[in-house]
């Protein structure tokens, strides 16, 4: 079993907290859970010596200011890090935050999930549901068929 050298990962605040050798994320309410394949959003291996876990809300400006971070930490660890993205949109500050995650789902069932992560954070001042439509038609996506769970 490889052991963990280091884990970081951004809270919805855009707080960093960072540790070593586990493999233990801090969960919103102070409980700590591990990326977990089939409910998290995942990009590599759930077993790579390096964890990396936001929660992240699309309409968040400091989540907005960590994407290129976490693009750069993904291209300088390769297959060292899983990143792990779950949803936590702030609806009572950032309006548009739930339909953008919704929209972001309706992605990954059609295979696209990382594209409209992308393409959410890459245009957040246009998250309005016309907006999301457009994303919907530039990524190839079928309107027509139906948001499904995410598990």
């Amino acid at each position: 079993m490889v052991k963990t050298r280091a884990i970081a990962f951004v809270n919805r605040f855009g707080e960093k907290r960072t540790g070593g050798n586990a493999r233990l994320s801090w969960h919103p309410g102070g409980k700590y859970t591990l990326p977990v394949a089939g409910r998290d959003h995942i990009q590599g291996h759930v077993g790579a010596p390096v964890a990396l876990l936001e929660y992240g809300d699309f309409e968040c400006p400091v989540c907005g200011e960590v994407h290129p971070v976490v693009k750069v930490i993904q291209d300088r660890l390769g297959d060292e890090l899983c990143f792990a993205y779950r949803h936590f949109p702030i609806t009572s500050v950032h309006p548009h935050s739930a339909h953008a995650a919704e929209a972001a789902d309706a992605a990954r069932a059609q295979g696209r999930f990382w594209a409209m992560h992308d393409l959410l954070y890459e245009n957040q001042d246009a998250l309005e549901d016309e907006d999301l439509a457009q994303y919907a038609v530039a990524l190839g996506l079928d309107a027509r068929r139906p948001m499904t769970s995410h598990k």
